[in-house]
């Protein structure tokens, strides 16, 4: 596994505060082309919106005939056949966002992942497609998605399936996994900046031992943390100082 630390110079201030109020969130995006997670899960569950036509809305569960249900609460999704722009393996339906959605799973779980086509966005900054995580109603973390590829050299550029091989280049496909040590309930999808937010094979669980993927980020401490653990180095330091001094002198 490769992982992936985003640094300062990556993000932008609105990214960097949602980042670092993540409390435990960790980001992970699968290899290229993968349209699944390869995360160890209990519990694991998938919607891949194939037994939905147009438009689903409020109320709905979209992990029908499950034990947890996720069941929409504000916004809704359209879905579509496969085509260039979504369809997990190029089959059945994938599903669209043009406004703030919420899921609201019955029980809390410690993963979700989703499969994310054509992203919208640019590298630097929050705007474009965004998922967010929540505990009840305290947010966990809020992540764009795009900034998590920069530096991958557009090696998720493009459909990855074989009948639209190459095809919508410049825009990312990949397969996000998003695992927290503090259980969440809700999960947003957003997007931001217009467009739409195209997606599949939405997967919740619980996480068996650490994160999988292929590239990882973790959210970096506010400037604040910063200053509270230069602080703290600074006094083990003089502590440090004064045990060598009084070792001397003895």
């Amino acid at each position: 596994m490769t992982m992936i630390k985003l640094g300062f110079g990556l993000l932008s201030g609105a990214l960097l505060a949602t980042m670092a109020s993540a409390g435990g969130v960790t980001v992970g995006v699968e290899a290229p082309g993968a349209q699944s997670t390869s995360v160890a899960l209990s519990g694991k569950q998938v919607a891949t919106f194939d037994g939905f036509n147009g438009y689903i809305g409020g109320g709905t569960n979209i992990f029908a005939g499950a034990p947890i249900s996720g069941t929409i609460s504000n916004g809704g999704f359209n879905t579509w056949d496969a085509n260039v722009y979504g369809g997990a393996d190029a089959t059945g339906k994938y599903a669209t966002v043009f406004y703030p959605t919420t899921i609201r799973l019955s029980s809390p779980v410690t993963y979700a992942g989703l499969w994310a086509s054509a992203i919208d966005g640019d590298f630097t900054t929050s705007l474009g497609n965004t998922v967010a995580l929540y505990s009840g109603d305290t947010l966990l973390g809020s992540y764009a998605l795009k900034p998590a590829l920069a530096g991958t050299a557009g090696a998720y550029g493009g459909n990855p399936n074989a009948a639209y091989l190459g095809q919508d280049a410049g825009e990312p496909f990949a397969f996000f996994d998003f695992t927290s040590t503090i259980a969440f309930d809700r999960i947003d999808i957003i997007e931001n900046g217009g467009g739409g937010f195209e997606l599949d094979n939405i997967t919740i669980g619980n996480a068996i031992g650490h994160h999988g993927g292929d590239n990882s980020t973790t959210a970096v401490p506010e400037p604040a943390s910063w200053a509270m653990m230069l602080v703290g180095f600074g006094a083990m330091g003089a502590i440090m100082r004064t045990r060598r001094k009084a070792a001397t002198f003895a």
